[in-house]
């Protein structure tokens, strides 16, 4: 037994015996774990935070993407915008050949005119759409103005296969002038207008 030692420290038993010893291996390891478990409780509470005002700024957006979707039309009503919109776009398409027509129509009366003689007065027009045929319905004082006024139309690059109806009438008017009916029929080169449908 000589390797057996009674010999014990008092010095190491009076420290860990009065406290410092035992606070000190305990007290490393409960405060690590209360800052471990501080930092824990800190994060779930950060998190539990950032996920309501997550769900928060989810359910503004998902509100304001109904209301969007009822005023675009989403809503399957016909008061809608998108409804509205498209409403507005084919009126507009609508006015723009409207508008595209009527300068069609103002150049084909201004090369008429233009082709119009001095001595001749227009009574009516008649515009045959499908086989794009002038007939111009007249009144001249004699038949040299009408000689002219076809001549005049011939001349005209506008104007092309000019007729004379066989229905040419003379008449005297409530003043004792003369006149003379007529009728050309013509076919229009050029931009024609477009017809009623």
């Amino acid at each position: 037994m000589t390797n057996i030692n009674f010999y014990q420290n008092q010095e190491k038993e009076d420290f860990e015996m009065s406290g410092l010893g035992i606070g000190k291996i305990l007290g490393g390891g409960t405060l690590m774990a209360a800052l471990i478990l501080f930092l824990v409780g800190g994060a779930y509470a950060g998190l539990k935070f950032y996920n309501q005002n997550l769900e928060q700024k989810k359910n503004d957006t998902n509100k304001s993407i109904e209301e969007k979707m009822k005023y675009y039309g989403e809503d399957g009503g016909g008061n809608s915008m998108a409804v509205k919109i498209a409403a507005f776009s084919e009126k507009n398409k609508i006015v723009e050949e409207n508008l595209n027509n009527k300068k069609k129509t103002q150049e084909f009366f201004e090369k008429l005119e233009g082709a119009m003689v001095e001595g001749v007065a227009l009574n009516s027009l008649d515009w045959d759409c499908e086989k794009k045929i002038v007939k111009l319905d007249a009144v001249s004082g004699n038949f040299y103005a009408i000689a002219r006024q076809m001549l005049s139309l011939k001349k005209s690059k506008n104007f092309k296969d000019i007729n004379l109806s066989d229905k040419t009438s003379k008449e005297v008017d409530e003043n004792g002038n003369k006149k003379v009916k007529f009728s050309i029929v013509s076919s229009y080169i050029g931009e024609q207008p477009q017809c009623a449908k």
